[in-house]
């Protein structure tokens, strides 16, 4: 395989993992009230109270049932948590990074990347025989590439590139390699979400198993045994 074609493989792949992270979460966000809600019900079916519970889960406190928390180690079936975050155009960071080299390379590529895209998006260079809807959107992308060039997030300037048709630099082995490396962060976080008791909740069927579940649940965080 050339590698061309191994690089747009590799970003073909990123994106899929990228969507089904964004739609995975999306079932979490919703699954997440309904999992409170049952929970406090199940509780207080049982004449249950268990302490530093999830929040919005303290029977002592009715007025939090409805907050949203954050998805947690202390809500996956399988226990543990990694430091992660989504920034602001949906590109997951975890603690791992790629040394000085490979990042100042990267940084290079990249920048040679956002000025092949800026005549498509800067507001002095962009076509006047646009609707002024498509100049405002382009206005929007140029501060996000720019942004994203800033905060080292790339794989949103690729992204970019491809609908503007905007050429994606040749990359190297080191370079290919971060892109496997993000492939594995975001399978890390799909796989930590789909692990969490709130995505297992949006999955039950039947009343059974959601109540087999909450009793997985106090036991695994609270050792109770119901």
């Amino acid at each position: 395989m050339s590698d061309t074609l191994q690089w747009k493989r590799h970003v073909n792949t990123l994106r899929y993992l990228y969507r089904e992270l964004e739609l995975v979460e999306e079932v979490v966000e919703i699954a997440t009230p309904k999992f409170l809600k049952y929970y406090s019900d199940f509780c207080k079916e049982h004449d249950l109270n268990p302490q530093h519970g999830p929040p919005g889960t303290n029977l002592e406190d009715e007025k939090k049932a409805d907050i949203l928390p954050e998805v947690s180690g202390s809500l996956t079936t399988t226990g543990g948590s990694k430091e992660y975050h989504n920034d602001q155009f949906g590109n997951l960071h975890l603690l791992e990074e790629p040394d000085a080299e490979v990042s100042s390379d990267l940084h290079k590529v990249f920048t040679k990347m956002f000025r092949a895209l800026a005549p498509h998006l800067h507001p002095d260079t962009i076509p006047s025989n646009i609707s002024e809807v498509e100049r405002e959107e382009r206005i929007k992308l140029f501060r996000k590439s720019l942004a994203a060039l800033e905060e080292k997030h790339y794989f949103r300037l690729i992204t970019m590139a491809e609908r503007f048709g905007v050429e994606t630099p040749e990359m190297n082995d080191k370079q290919v390699e971060w892109l496997k490396r993000e492939m594995r962060q975001v399978r890390s976080r799909l796989s930590q979400v789909q692990g969490t008791y709130n995505y297992h909740f949006s999955e039950c069927g039947t009343e059974e198993q959601r109540e087999n579940l909450l009793r997985s649940f106090l036991m695994q965080n609270f050792n109770i045994e119901v």
